[in-house]
């Protein structure tokens, strides 16, 4: 590959690969093992994790899987699998803002279709590579959960839900038939910016105190939010107020600091905009939503820190017991939208709530 002028030799390019997340094997120190996704049972509840641009070694992609794995107990009932991403051998990161654009998506597709290819397909197809009725492929893909930060989501999450479709429209499924299918696979994202309308199941989650996303969340007023759904009457309020009609930055900040969040359902996805989440303003790193293994937070992560960590744990908790009764019943059990938005509200609303009550929205 050339780049700059610098051409660069394809042997100190590192693929994507992957590792699992161990805690049953008392030998195993790091709890981590190298793994061939092409031998994934996926016939079991299965956690996808996509880290951030940086995760380009074993010891981060092991972090994001334990992190995972310590908000949401799976005690031996779904595989943890993280990613490593590709990069240039002796690179931290990923590349992407330096590259040529049709480069980078040439790989991001490239590597999705090969993720598709390992983990997904068989779900689609019985023995004999025929396409399985839509209830059924439905209720196989609610073994798949992914949760992504960041450069895990807007690349690694938007190329594998491309390469999804496209091989379910190889396999003559019709476009309603795929929107139902990629409807049960959930994706909890965390700090990942302009979040496009996936057609996955979606839970979104960005911090205004974020170093990246920043101007992403006090932007959120100039989405269309007349038919989103929001809690209670708040919707009508924040259509009525200023802050909506001028879409303020200035007036979105002094929001968000008074009330905490915002939150809204649009279809089958959900996105919540926070206050800032940390005493520092690191908002953006994992570890501001990490639980160590006695539970606690780190120490400069704050309320809405933790009711973020809590909701993400929520979500991903009944994304697991959802798998699970997919996993044990003959019925196809579907994922309820309206369900995992009262669990984000019933996480988040903590942070609104004195003396027992929920204060109401405050514009001042």
């Amino acid at each position: 590959m050339e780049f700059h002028q610098i051409i660069f030799p394809d042997d100190i390019l590192e693929e994507c690969s992957f590792g699992q997340r161990i805690t049953s094997d008392a030998e195993n120190t790091t709890h981590w093992l190298p793994l061939d996704i092409n031998h994934i049972n996926t016939m079991r509840p299965t956690f996808l994790c996509f880290g951030g641009i940086a995760t380009t070694n074993s010891r981060d992609a092991n972090y994001v899987a334990k992190m995972v794995q310590r908000i949401t107990p799976v005690e031996g009932n779904a595989n943890i699998i993280s990613i490593i991403h590709s990069h240039y051998m002796g690179e931290n990161a990923a590349r992407y803002f330096d590259e040529d654009p049709d480069d980078f998506f040439a790989r991001g597709i490239h590597e999705a279709f090969q993720i598709v290819d390992a983990i997904f397909l068989e779900l689609l197809v019985d023995k004999n590579g025929n396409r399985l009725m839509v209830q059924d492929a439905c209720k196989n893909m609610r073994n798949i959960n992914i949760f992504a930060h960041c450069y895990g989501h807007f690349a690694t999450v938007s190329h594998l839900e491309n390469a999804l479709a496209t091989t379910m429209q190889s396999l003559c499924y019709t476009e309603d038939e795929i929107n139902q299918i990629l409807r049960e696979v959930l994706v909890v994202s965390y700090e990942s910016g302009q979040i496009y309308k996936s057609r996955f199941t979606s839970i979104n989650i960005n911090s205004v105190a974020s170093e990246l996303w920043r101007d992403v969340v006090l932007s959120f007023p100039k989405q269309n939010l007349e038919h989103v759904k929001m809690q209670g009457d708040e919707l009508e309020k924040i259509l009525a107020s200023e802050m909506y009609r001028t879409k303020n930055p200035e007036l979105v900040a002094r929001f968000l600091k008074n009330n905490k969040y915002a939150m809204y359902q649009d279809g089958n996805n959900i996105d919540i905009y926070t206050n800032g989440l940390t005493l520092d303003g690191t908002d953006h790193d994992l570890s501001t939503i990490y639980r160590h293994i006695d539970g606690r937070m780190s120490y400069y992560t704050n309320e809405t820190g933790s009711a973020v960590s809590d909701t993400i744990g929520a979500v991903l908790n009944y994304a697991l017991k959802n798998s699970l009764k997919n996993k044990n019943r003959y019925a196809y059990i579907p994922l309820n939208i309206n369900e995992i938005f009262d669990i984000c509200l019933n996480k988040m609303q903590l942070t609104r709530t004195y003396f027992g009550m929920v204060a109401d929205l405050d514009f001042n």
